[in-house]
């Protein structure tokens, strides 16, 4: 394990005494109980997200693209299709001063 960071933390009456239980059961200090707890949520969440492969659509059998990502990481349905292609508005660009992009002397 690496450096680890100090830090302090306030518990309802219930979790501490939970948490103290179950030091003692396994024999360990507060501190381990809460780093296993921590790490066993963390590694949840890593499990239950979509690996970059899905979200890109590059797994054999998958029907995931990349306009899909919203749908897949925040649960919205997918929108229907509208039949319209969606068009960018042209750039709006300033006139350049002094020409050629530099800038003009008094």
């Amino acid at each position: 394990m690496g450096r680890m960071t100090r830090t302090q933390i306030t518990l309802e009456p219930d979790e501490h005494l939970f948490l103290k239980t179950r030091a003692a059961e396994e024999g360990t200090s507060l501190s381990a109980i809460i780093r296993t707890l921590v790490r066993e949520k963390m590694e949840q969440i890593q499990s239950e997200r979509p690996s970059v492969r899905e979200l890109a659509g590059l797994i054999t059998g998958s029907d995931f693209s990349g306009k899909d990502h919203d749908r897949i990481l925040y649960g919205e349905p997918a929108p229907e299709p509208t039949g319209k292609s969606v068009t960018t508005p042209p750039r709006r660009t300033k006139p350049r001063r002094g020409g050629h992009g530099t800038a003009s002397r008094r």
